[in-house]
């Protein structure tokens, strides 16, 4: 879909907040939380952004902010962009799915970084349902924690800004716990398995916890693997800094997926043989040492050889 670009402006040295206009998103999928795939034209690839919804927006228009680098051809395209100009998006799409009446425990939010765009929206939305959220907001200074002002004025004591060198332990900041809180996390990966491990341990059900992930990172050290890919008649091998997913796909298989991040569940795969190294933000370590599935935007082999239903 084509959106038109009516307001830019940096919030920070690195964040760039980008104002788009166009069609409507559904009303079904335009709830808090949600995100748009942006089309990287000199690529062809797509970039995941969060809407950020402090404010009532108009119809059709949609506000995101995007921490830039130095060296990635996506931030150069994104600090390019100027009022009027055109770009491609697709969505809403939402991976936060939280319940709307609740009986007993708490909703603690967690944002690492620019992890705070999504929950902008869910912030102000458990706040208009009269649930009185709790933001824990880690960023490396003041200037890096975008919208923290905005998020103070709707949250009052409620919100927690953590800086560096002063931010507590995330087991510290969650050391009251309990299995009947809600978790709305975004941020990166290894801040959401130490908040997995840490819920996991005081015994809070997976299905409590909301999450987004914003960067996974490759893993250097991974070895490559054999996949036979039974209902194609296909084997295919998977390098050492490939994702299963994406060696899925270049052997002409049209495997389904999403997020590519291990948070939606929209790619797995039922696994006929072989040991899986699961890398997912889904299950549960229990889960996973029992489950016959896998998620191949992320997850690997452990054994030398995967026979999969696909």
């Amino acid at each position: 879909m084509k959106f038109t670009v009516t307001h830019c402006r940096m919030l920070s040295a690195s964040i760039k907040e980008i104002t788009v206009s166009g069609p409507a998103a559904p009303a079904a999928s335009a709830h808090a939380g949600a995100h748009f795939k942006w089309r990287m034209p000199e690529s062809g690839d797509w970039r995941h952004y969060s809407t950020v919804e402090l404010n009532e927006a108009a119809e059709g228009r949609f506000t995101f902010a995007v921490r830039l680098s130095d060296d990635s051809p996506s931030s150069r395209y994104i600090r390019s962009l100027k009022v009027d100009d055109a770009v491609e998006l697709d969505g809403p799409f939402n991976t936060f799915d939280y319940p709307l009446s609740v009986e007993a425990g708490r909703d603690i939010a967690i944002a690492g970084g620019i992890g705070i765009t999504p929950l902008t929206g869910i912030l102000r939305h458990l706040t208009a349902l009269e649930r009185p959220a709790h933001l824990h907001y880690f960023a490396r200074s003041a200037e890096d924690a975008a919208y923290a002002d905005d998020l103070r004025t709707l949250l009052q004591e409620r919100m927690n800004l953590h800086l560096s060198g002063q931010r507590p332990a995330l087991g510290e900041v969650l050391a009251d716990l309990t299995p009947e809180d809600r978790l709305y996390v975004c941020g990166p990966a290894a801040m959401l398995s130490e908040i997995l491990s840490h819920a996991q341990s005081v015994g809070l059900p997976r299905e409590r916890i909301h999450l987004e992930v914003f960067n996974v990172a490759r893993d250097d050290g991974a070895q490559g693997f054999t996949v036979e890919a039974a209902e194609s008649g296909v084997s295919l091998e998977v390098g050492p800094g490939q994702t299963l997913l994406e060696a899925l796909e270049a052997a002409g298989l049209d495997p389904i997926y999403d997020c590519r991040r291990g948070e939606c569940g929209v790619c797995a795969l039922d696994v006929l043989e072989g040991d899986v190294d699961h890398r997912d933000f889904i299950m549960s370590e229990q889960e996973a040492a029992c489950s016959a599935r896998m998620y191949p935007c992320v997850s690997r082999a452990k054994s030398p050889r995967l026979k999969l239903a696909i």
